[in-house]
């Protein structure tokens, strides 16, 4: 469908090009060149006179000019509606998330938009650093943005029980908040694209006088791979977890979810 807007648009731009940019330049013309003329034609006749000079096929450089420009124009205002209208959409998405309540969020569970995880780095059952988790959250935030979005929650359990941030603050270099976001927009940033960190924004939550970290995923407006173990996998949501995709699966949902 965009891909049909934008051909449509421009095939009108090329049209207002030749049909209102070109005469009215014409007329511009005509009043500061032609009408002090005695013997010069109305502005009519003048505009009909240039149209049939250029069926004669000789100055036809000049409404090419204008085809040109008058398709460029309107690709371009489209292209700019299209990304106002995205990140109106992505702001107002933003502040709808902001305005949940956490408590709320954790008390209904996983679901298609929610997804728990006890930690970033830390292994709770191997009591010791696991960087093969930091995947596991790419994961979830690659499936978030290649469906409609939703919230990861670091340092909740899937039973819901709040373990916090404190054993993942003791592996970073800044054993803080700022340290804790810096290493989530690192990860996003390598494993999934520089360009997706304006898709991730962070919050924190104190419960039970333990933080946990809110990462709000927006939607992509591309697919999103994640790079792991020299290989790029697709990821979307399905029920209450992100579901890799086939070769073949992939294909048709990029083809149904982004080119349609």
């Amino acid at each position: 469908m965009k891909k049909s807007l934008y051909i449509l648009v421009v095939l009108s731009g090329a049209i207002m090009g030749i049909f209102v940019l070109f005469p009215v330049n014409e007329a511009i013309y005509y009043y500061e060149h032609v009408r002090l003329n005695p013997n010069a034609p109305t502005l009519k006749n003048f505009i009909l006179d240039e149209f049939a000079f250029l069926q004669t096929g000789k100055g036809l450089e000049i409404p090419i000019f204008y085809l040109c420009f008058g398709a460029l124009l309107a690709f371009i205002i489209i292209r700019t509606y299209i990304l106002f209208a995205r990140n109106a959409g992505l702001l107002q998405h933003l502040s709808e998330e902001l305005g949940k309540n956490v408590g709320l969020i954790i008390a209904q569970g996983e679901g298609p938009l929610i997804e728990f995880k006890s930690s970033f780095r830390w292994d709770f059952q191997q009591s010791k650093i696991n960087r093969d988790l930091e995947a596991v959250v790419l994961k979830a935030i690659a499936g978030f943005m290649n469906s409609g979005g939703g919230s990861l929650l670091i340092g909740v359990a899937d039973d819901k029980q709040i373990l916090g941030l404190g054993n993942d603050y003791q592996t970073l270099k800044k054993t803080n908040r700022d340290g804790f976001e810096l290493a989530i927009m690192t990860a996003v940033s390598s494993n999934l694209g520089t360009d997706l960190c304006r898709h991730t924004h962070i919050v924190f939550h104190v419960i039970d006088n333990a933080d946990i970290c809110r990462v709000i995923v927006m939607p992509s407006n591309r697919p999103v791979y994640l790079k792991h173990e020299g290989k790029m996998k697709l990821f979307v949501r399905t029920g209450g977890s992100a579901r890799e995709l086939n070769l073949q699966e992939a294909v048709e949902y990029i083809t149904t979810h982004w080119t349609k």
